[in-house]
């Protein structure tokens, strides 16, 4: 019997984040719209595709600190997957 290997996401990026033809273009239903598919760590982009919020909202959320609460690496935001699914659990309650 052989095993299936589901491959990482991979999201073409250019110097300013990621390329926004992909996002245009790709329909991210199968993977980032299902939580067993999800990263560990989230960029704002896969977040917003994920919980269908444009990003400016998720910015807003976080100056005004509401939202699922962000990781800072260095310059980036990355959310962890668990504080994700954890705040949707709590909005749905």
């Amino acid at each position: 019997m052989s095993e299936t290997t589901i491959a990482p996401l991979s999201i073409p990026t250019t110097a300013s984040g990621v390329d926004s033809d992909y996002l245009a273009d790709a329909d991210p239903a199968p993977t980032l719209r299902r939580r067993e598919f999800l990263p560990d760590l989230l960029s704002i982009e896969e977040l917003s595709v994920f919980v269908q919020i444009p990003k400016s909202t998720l910015y807003k959320w976080n100056a005004d600190g509401e939202g699922p609460h962000p990781v800072k690496l260095g310059k980036h935001l990355r959310y962890r997957r668990s504080d994700v699914l954890e705040w949707l659990d709590k909005m749905a309650g």
